[in-house]
Order: structure tokens, then sequence, then C-alpha cells
């Protein structure tokens, strides 16, 4: 905390964009030292779930979870010239839950190049299902493995091929994942790739599968479902707020109730099964991300958000009292 506090008495800035949790409070006092506007950039807050009421479902325990909605209470509230999120359910919380004023707190949805992307090499391994992400509780790897599970058990009744699934990433329930695969019969079907350093990798993997499945229960903006959509990838996932507005409306198929395993299941076979509704899906999904999440079209949003600081910002506000 000392160290930024220094860094910003020792250099002058005409903003500082600050990335939660720790540097929030030095980074605040810093520019409230040297008068220099601060736009706090918030991606999500411990909220749980709306409609998934699971009291473990979170990265956090429920101890923490209390712990970081008292500590998220002060930093949210230090009195930032424009508060920065992805999506407009997070804003609304900072708003409802934490008492932002609504004019300081603004909307930028998080962009992806995406004739980048769309011109990726695939991976030479190719799957039917994949899943990208870390292995963290709300991200709900088990919920991906019972889900294909299921699916191959159907498929090898029907005398058809089982599906080829690969998870891309890691993380605290990784050895949990491993051995729910071979519980549920499917070693021989996954690829593991564990964490995967490069970012153009990743997106490799992604453009090697059918469809991208996220049965996350907590997003604050469904990014690895906006990169799927750039590379012509399918997508399913849970219907949580963000993931929600991440999709649109044109895309509400693709979304089952959060938990319910079984419509996921059943999600993943209709669109395997019938490549024209996935190929209408893909249609539909790269039209939008170009119309709504180009990198471009994130960086002048945040670039008016920069501006409305610099221009209105009371750079030596006191903290808020909500």
């Amino acid at each position: 905390m000392g160290t930024v506090v220094i860094h910003l008495l020792r250099h002058r800035y005409d903003l500082v964009d600050c990335q939660p949790y720790a540097p929030l409070p030095a980074a605040r006092l810093g520019c409230w030292l040297t008068r220099t506007p601060i736009v706090a950039c918030i991606h999500d807050t411990s909220a749980p779930p709306r409609g998934f009421g699971v009291a473990d479902d979170q990265w956090l325990s429920a101890t923490d979870r209390r712990l970081a909605t008292l500590v998220e209470g002060y930093l949210y509230r230090l009195g930032y010239d424009q508060v920065l999120t992805v999506a407009e359910s997070v804003r609304q919380d900072l708003i409802q839950r934490f008492g932002l004023a609504a004019s300081r707190v603004a909307v930028a949805a998080n962009g992806v190049d995406v004739r980048a992307l769309a011109m990726h090499a695939r991976h030479p391994q190719a799957c039917d299902i994949i899943f990208v992400g870390r292995h963290v509780p709300h991200k709900h790897p088990e919920h991906f493995l019972e889900a294909a599970a299921r699916v191959s058990a159907r498929r090898q009744l029907q005398g058809c091929r089982r599906v080829r699934v690969k998870l891309v990433g890691a993380g605290p329930l990784s050895g949990a994942a491993r051995q729910r695969a071979q519980e549920l019969g499917l070693q021989d079907d996954i690829l593991w790739w564990g964490e995967v350093e490069r970012h153009s990798d990743v997106v490799g993997h992604i453009r090697s599968a059918r469809l991208l499945v996220l049965p996350s229960t907590r997003e604050g903006f469904g990014l690895v479902l906006a990169e799927a959509m750039a590379c012509g990838t399918g997508v399913l996932a849970y219907d949580i707020p963000a993931v929600r507005e991440t999709l649109g409306t044109a895309l509400r198929d693709a979304l089952v109730p959060p938990g319910d395993v079984s419509a996921l299941a059943a999600a993943i076979e209709r669109l395997l099964d019938e490549p024209e509704r996935l190929a209408a899906q893909v249609a539909v999904g790269r039209e939008r991300v170009s119309a709504c999440f180009d990198v471009r079209e994130f960086a002048s949003r945040v670039l008016e958000v920069y501006d409305k600081a610099l221009a209105t910002g009371s750079v030596g506000r006191e903290f808020d009292d909500a």
C-alpha cells in the first residue's frame, strides 16, 4: 500500500485507473493527496448469484464472503471520480447494494479482437465440447463432466460414438475433477490441458471445439463466451445475469437454469445432434460479438469514462457517506 502512495506522490498523472481489491485504498489516498482524478474498475462483486442459493457455491467460504462484503462496502465507497464495470447487472449491484451514485457508475462491456480471433489456427486435437476456465467452485467443472457423461451414455446406447471432451484450465478443484471424471467413466474421452499460458493457444483450443460450455454460477461478464462466438464456436451456459447480458435475447436458447445438469446435458445433446441449429447459433453469435463486443468499441467506451472523470471529477472528493 505504501509503495502505491509513494509512487503517486513522486509521479504526476492526468488520471489513474485502478483495479480492485488491494490497490484501491492506496490509489485513492494517493490521488486525493495529489488531486488526481481516479477511475476504479470493478469487474464483479462477491454477491451470491441471484436465484441460485447454494451457500458454498462461490470461490469464497460463507465466513470469507461475509468479510468480503464488509471490505467491499468500504472499498467501493471511497469516492472515486468514476467507477467502471463490465455489465449492467454489476452496475445495478454497485448502486443498489453498495449505494454508489448512479451518475458515477458506467458500463464498458469487455471487448475482444473479433478479426484476430477468427484468424487463429485451430488446435489439431478437435473435440465436441470444451470447458475453459479456472477449476473453482462457481465455475462447476464437475457439472460439465457430469453433463458430458450423460450425453456419452445416451449416445452409446444409441450405437453412436461418445463425445470428445476437452478441459483447459486449472485450479484447486483440478484433482477432484480428475477423480470425478474417473468415477463417471470419462477417462478415455477427455483431453486435459491444464493451465495454458499463451492466450493464442487458448483461442486455438476454443476453435478446435464444436461447443463451449460454461456452467458457471458467478460471472461479471461472459468473456470466454464472447471469445467463443468470435471464434465460430457454439456456446452453452447457465442463465445468470451477466451471462444473459453477454448472449442477448437472440441466444436465449443457449441458456439453461443454473445448476440443472440434466438440462445442460439435454442442451449439449440437442446442439451436437442438430448441426443446422448449431450453425445458426454460431452465425448469430458472430454477428452479436462483432456488433457489441469489438475491442475498438470497448476502448472507445473506456475513453468516454476517462473523459468524464477528467472533466467533472471532484479531485478533492471526500469519501461517500452511502
